[in-house]
């Protein structure tokens, strides 16, 4: 039997705190420690189609939440942002 791939990716989005990946980080280390095999991370991307690229924040205190999504200044950037 193969070694078993542990595969897990983040969007290149900027507003994404660090501690989101960190913990996919350590989770996969954790799982490689339990099972071994391999990690593989990979960067996955969207079409920045505003309806895929909400994110819903929460405060860590007081449970809020925010909404984030990227603005765009016009519509042919819009259309034509990779």
């Amino acid at each position: 039997m193969a070694a078993p791939i542990i595969c897990f990716g983040q969007q290149p989005c900027g507003f994404f705190p660090k501690r989101f990946l960190y913990a996919k980080i350590v989770t996969a280390r954790q799982l490689q420690q339990e099972i071994g095999g391999e990690i593989v991370f990979f960067f996955h991307d969207s079409d920045h189609d505003p309806r895929e690229t909400i994110t819903i924040l929460r405060e860590r205190h007081s449970g809020r939440e925010h909404r984030v999504n990227f603005r765009f200044l016009n519509s042919i950037q819009k259309e034509f942002s990779p």
